[in-house]
Order: C-alpha cells, then sequence, then structure tokens
C-alpha cells in the first residue's frame, strides 16, 4: 500500500466475499494486517542464520540448562563431530581434562553474575587431540530477565599458541645449540638466588670459555665450529644435574647454575668433570678435533648476592683460569678483585697508549756465539704509564690480542724500527738487521 504521505506500507491481505440470500455477491470485507516490521524481523533472522552457518568461528548453542541445541558447520569442522553426535548432549563431550573443577567454577560465578565469559580453554576432538581455543561465553535472556540460551563462540588457536612458543624461543634460546640465551640465564639466575636466600642454600656461577675453538674455526671453518658448539652443548648439559641451567651467552661462551648446593666441594669436583669432558676427542665430520675449557666460580652469597656480583666474579675467575694456562678452573677469591681492576685500568689504558706516545721500543742486541759480532737487535716493546708506571708485555700484550689492538701496534712497531733502521744504514751500518715480533693477527 502507498500512505498518504507516499511512504510505502507492507501488508498482509485477506479479502472474504459477501454473499445475499440468492447467493449473490453483495460485498466484499479486507482486512489489511501490516506486517513490515514482522517482514523485517524475518529478514534479520534469516540474515543472522546465515551469519550462523557461514562464520568462521566455531559457534555453539545451549538451552538455560546446557543441552546442546544447535552448532554451526564450522563447529563441526573444528570438533570433528557429527551433527546428530552434538545435538542433544552436553558441551562436557569434548572436556579435554585440561581444567580443574575450580577453573569452571569460577567461569559459571562470570556468567551468573556478568552474564559472560571469556578465555582460552583446551578442549578435546573427537580423535582425542586436545587443542587450545579462545573461547567467549554469552548469556541470552528473554524479556523477564531469565536466562533462555548460551551462545559460544570459539577459534582454534594452536597455530598462535605455536608462533607464540617460537617467537619466546628466539626470544630466550639460543638458535644453535638450544640452550637458553643470556636474557633467560639471568632470569633463571635472579629466580636460584631468591629461592637460594630463602631456603638458605648456596649456589654457584660457572663461566666457562672453550679452549682452542678460534683455532677449529680458522682452521676448519665456522660450519665445524658450528658442529663442536653443539656436541660441546650436550657433553655440558650431561655433566650437570636437570635441575640445573646450563646457558650460551655467545661465542664459545658458556654459563651455568648450580642450584640448590650443600657442599662447595660440589660444584668444583662438576668443574673438573666438565673440563675432563670436553678435553675428549670430538669427532665432526672426520675431523678428530681437541679442545679444552677455563672455568671461573663464583658461590652464593661469599662472592656476591646479586647477579651482577655474581657474574663479574665468576668472569673474573674465569680470565685468571686462562691465564693460568687454560684447562683448569678456578674459584673467586678477594685478590681477584683487585687484579680485576687492574686489568680493567690496563685495558682502558692501551687504548690511548698509542696515541699518546707512552708505548716506546727497545732494542736488544743478536750476537753471533762463534764470533761475538754484533748481527743486528730484536725489538721488544715496551709501556711506560704515567700512574701504573712500567707495565709488563707479558701484562698487556695478551690484552692487545684480545681486543684487536694488536694489529695497529704491529704496524707501529714496524714503521718506527724500518725508521730506525733506515737511520743506522746512513750511519754505514748495512749489514746489521732487526727482528720484530707481529702477532698472528698480522
Amino acid at each position: 500500500y502507498v500512505r498518504r504521505d507516499g511512504s510505502r506500507l507492507l501488508v498482509s491481505l485477506s479479502v472474504t466475499a459477501l454473499f445475499g440470500a440468492d447467493g449473490q455477491v453483495t460485498g466484499y470485507v479486507g482486512v489489511a494486517r501490516d506486517v513490515t516490521e514482522e517482514k523485517a524481523v524475518v529478514q534479520r533472522l534469516r540474515l543472522a542464520d546465515q551469519v550462523f552457518r557461514g562464520a568462521g568461528e566455531a559457534i555453539l548453542v545451549t538451552d538455560a540448562k546446557t543441552k546442546i541445541v544447535d552448532v554451526n558447520p564450522a563447529y563441526l569442522e573444528v570438533m570433528g563431530f557429527s551433527r546428530e553426535e552434538v545435538i542433544g548432549s552436553n558441551p562436557t563431550i569434548a572436556t579435554s581434562g585440561a581444567h580443574d573443577a575450580a577453573f569452571y567454577q569460577a567461569m559459571w560465578r562470570s556468567l551468573e553474575s556478568t552474564g559472560r565469559w571469556s578465555g582460552e580453554l583446551w578442549d578435546r576432538r573427537k580423535n582425542g587431540e586436545i587443542f587450545p581455543q579462545w573461547l567467549t561465553i554469552n548469556a541470552i535472556r528473554d524479556d523477564r530477565g531469565d536466562v533462555t540460551n548460551y551462545v559460544g563462540i570459539f577459534k582454534d588457536v594452536t597455530q598462535q599458541k605455536a608462533i607464540e612458543q617460537k617467537l619466546q624461543r628466539m626470544a630466550y634460546y639460543d638458535p644453535l645449540t638450544n640452550l637458553p640465551n643470556r636474557l633467560l640465564f639471568r632470569d633463571r639466575l635472579e629466580h636460584e638466588i631468591e629461592v637460594a636466600r630463602r631456603d638458605g642454600d648456596i649456589l654457584a656461577v660457572m663461566f666457562m670459555d672453550l679452549d682452542r675453538f678460534k683455532n677449529v674455526n680458522d682452521s676448519l671453518g665456522h660450519d665445524i665450529g658450528d658442529k663442536l658448539l653443539i656436541e660441546a652443548a650436550k657433553r655440558i648439559q650431561g655433566a650437570v644435574r636437570q635441575s640445573d641451567t646450563v646457558a650460551r651467552l655467545g661465542g664459545d661462551e658458556f654459563t651455568l647454575v648450580l642450584s640448590s648446593l650443600k657442599d662447595v666441594a660440589y660444584a668444583g669436583y662438576i668443574a673438573d668433570k666438565l673440563i675432563q669432558d670436553l678435553q675428549a676427542v670430538f669427532e665432526i665430520a672426520s675431523n678428530h678435533v681437541y679442545i679444552g675449557a677455563s672455568i671461573g666460580l663464583a658461590i652464593y652469597p661469599h662472592d656476591g648476592d646479586d647477579f651482577a656480583g655474581l657474574t663479574k666474579n665468576a668472569d673474573t675467575a674465569m680470565y685468571l683460569a686462562k691465564q693460568s694456562g687454560r684447562g683448569c678452573y678456578k674459584f673467586f677469591t678477594a685478590e681477584m678483585d683487585s687484579m680485576n681492576v687492574r686489568r680493567l685500568a690496563v685495558e682502558a689504558g692501551l687504548r690511548s697508549a698509542l696515541a699518546l706516545g707512552q708505548l716506546s721500543l727497545r732494542y736488544q742486541p743478536v750476537i753471533t756465539v762463534s764470533s761475538g759480532r754484533l748481527i743486528g737487535f730484536e725489538v721488544l716493546l715496551r709501556w711506560d704509564h704515567p700512574e701504573l708506571g712500567n707495565i709488563s708485555p707479558k701484562e698487556f700484550i695478551p690484552l692487545a690480542e684480545e681486543n684487536g689492538l694488536a694489529v695497529p701496534i704491529g704496524h707501529w712497531m714496524l714503521r718506527r724500527a724500518c725508521t730506525e733502521l733506515q737511520s743506522w744504514q746512513r750511519a754505514g751500518h748495512s749489514q746489521l738487521r732487526i727482528f720484530v715480533n707481529l702477532s698472528a693477527r698480522q
């Protein structure tokens, strides 16, 4: 129909004929009922049904007593059931057993008080596979406020959880050895410190550096070096308890946390076992590889009561172990602290010693024993520090090798020695030779 104002009206029309005594039609009665809203409701219901059937999320509808009255195709696809198997049953047919009674009690308290619950739930498919889902349940109420239905909508988050686990592993684990990395090592150590403080136990922190690993990398290549690190990690893990932490900080440096110790001697026993295990031959890609390890140990609470103190002191002890000839372990002592302070001062000063003109050369005569004739000089490097005094080459040369200064210092030595030799030759000493010791890096 068209209203007076021109708007259209959808009606349901019923027309009845009126008959006279002679059986002839005398008129008609027409009844028109406005069905605009009714048709709109039908359209909305049809649309809702299409959304329900075509939704990518699984949807489950129950009555007030939680009997399943409808499910959409996505639910059947995710769960593996047929429609006949689920209609009329209880949602508990998919219970995984992963949640306790308290979990479900909290869920129902939320539904009763707010009419809604949302969270992660583990369910079981028809084939028995347990999987994670993100579930939202809403209570549907009638005009009187009584619950008539519950609608659950969930999404299988198995793939999402796998990605999260992969990202977490990338963040906290070394990709080569699958050991905890620096970040997770710190977290584990801080946790164990709290446990030891609470229980009155002791724990040991180990810093380990593989001996001769660089030689393997340089001579056999990084691929062999990586395989060696993987095998070394397995040996290290095999030497400690399952409750202990083994981490790789990077390169050939590993750290360990031995927790809940009753005796410091046990830490020494483990350090010695690790050294022996790592000195045994590694067979990698038809190569017989030999390495070793230098280990430094710091004990909680004697050598520190926090992450920074324990790791610094264990690192200091490891450095001394390497200086002592490698293939050994050292417990941290108070004397090492002062040695570490000096080492840092020497290392810092060495970086500017060349520019400040603190380095100099000494010339040691080289004489033929049979004739006693002078044939040249060996160049010796010396360092006169304005505050620390004369620093022995045995102290600063290894530091120069470690921090990359050996090459520029070697260049300076060569240039200085050649300049000196040229002046001697001009003075008539053309037969003299100069011997300069260079770093293997050069």
